[in-house]
């Protein structure tokens, strides 16, 4: 069934400044900013009296769920910009030790001694993603505006240092992922 009007707003908080120029998304506050590109969806967006408007006409059933899914990921990018995301991951050994050193201001993570092996693994984060020693032993926290960007640096860890070939049930070792959360929360 087609739907006449459908619109969504969500509101911009104080002190953050957004910029929309051929449906590509900028917000910016606290000195950090995050962009995303909206070009594949058929919508308007404009800033009305302090709120981000989405705006669609004679749309069907999936338009209206784009619509929808728009607008929470520009709900995430302001989240992401006012607090930000972190990733806590830690790591489960039975024998060898796994050690983690941070390279280029955390801008790279080298796991050491997995499963005893010789050599040595890296990881870039992606896009402005951290990562910095945790509190707690071994572990890594990876933190950032961008809620897309930390996860997949994280999840690509974990993937990584899974052990393949081996019995599952008797070798655990590895990297996991133990809390994601907004930061301050």
């Amino acid at each position: 069934m087609v739907e006449f009007y459908t619109e969504k707003k969500i509101s911009v908080p104080e002190g953050c400044n957004v910029t929309i120029k051929d449906k590509v998304l900028s917000i910016e506050c606290n000195g950090k900013r995050v962009t995303r590109n909206f070009s594949h969806l058929v919508l308007i967006m404009d800033v009305h009296e302090g709120h981000i408007r989405l705006r669609l006409w004679n749309a069907r059933r999936q338009e209206r769920s784009k619509l929808i899914t728009c607008a929470s990921h520009i709900k995430n990018m302001i989240l992401g910009v006012t607090k930000g995301y972190e990733y806590v991951l830690k790591a489960a050994y039975v024998h060898f030790p796994i050690s983690f050193d941070i390279v280029d201001n955390g801008k790279k993570l080298v796991v050491k001694n997995y499963l005893g092996e010789k050599s040595s693994r890296h990881f870039n984060m992606r896009g402005d993603s951290v990562a910095c020693l945790g509190t707690d032993k071994d572990t890594v926290v990876i933190s950032g505006t961008c809620i897309e960007d930390v996860s997949q640096s994280a999840g690509s860890v974990q993937d990584n240092c899974r052990p393949k070939n081996f019995d599952s049930r008797k070798f655990m070792d590895g990297i996991y992922i133990s809390r994601r959360s907004v930061v301050g929360e």
